[in-house]
């Protein structure tokens, strides 16, 4: 069997839906559309960097709404299934190193997906992963941070992407040795492949 390593935050959790609502609850401030259409929020948001900052900040630390995020469709299905077949399923996330958001990722993440996850590491944001990613032989490294699949292929992993419109601006120009996937749907036919073929870490 396999070990497969996950991303949280819009791999397996919808954070940018629940940090949405949370911005027109809290700061009665309306996202134009559903999804950023880029890593810089701000025309998303309508705030500046500095604020933005420090409305993620209070959302991923302070409240009970971040420990109640839905799953990215598909997930959920997803996860149980290679979980059954017997895969080692480890999350490495950015979320924050803070105790209580630590306690809130781990209680909605057994609350969605069951207790199948062997290892949760809970980074400070803007942290880079690239040693949480090294304690790990190579694996498959699934993410949406375009430069974390990066270092996951630095490292020695085979990084698979799920596609965004905030990170689709990346893919023409993508290393080779990071595959893209459309959805969860995708993305577990491009696990599946890749687990019967058992393709070597990229050199």
């Amino acid at each position: 069997m396999a070990t497969i390593l996950f991303d949280c935050d819009d791999v397996l959790l919808n954070w940018a839906a629940g940090y949405r609502k949370y911005l027109l609850d809290h700061h009665g401030v309306s996202t134009k559309g559903e999804r950023p259409a880029s890593w810089n929020m701000q025309a998303w948001t309508g705030l500046d960097k500095s604020r933005i900052g420090a409305t993620i900040g209070h959302f991923n630390e302070q409240t009970e709404a971040f420990g109640e995020l839905e799953p990215v469709p598909g997930a959920v299905e997803g996860i149980r299934k290679l979980s059954a077949e017997g895969h080692e399923l480890v999350v490495i996330t950015s979320c924050s190193d803070e105790v209580a958001c630590i306690e809130r990722r781990e209680w909605n993440l057994i609350n969605e997906f069951g207790d199948v996850f062997s290892e949760l590491t809970c980074l400070p944001r803007h942290i880079s992963k690239f040693d949480a990613l090294a304690k790990y032989a190579p694996s498959l490294w699934v993410e949406d941070n375009f430069d974390n699949a990066c270092v996951g292929l630095e490292v020695g992993h085979r990084s698979m992407m799920l596609e965004y419109p905030h990170n689709l601006n990346f893919k023409p120009t993508s290393p080779e040795g990071i595959v893209w996937h459309a959805g969860w749907g995708e993305l577990m036919l491009g696990i599946e492949r890749d687990l019967s073929v058992g393709s070597p870490a990229p050199s």
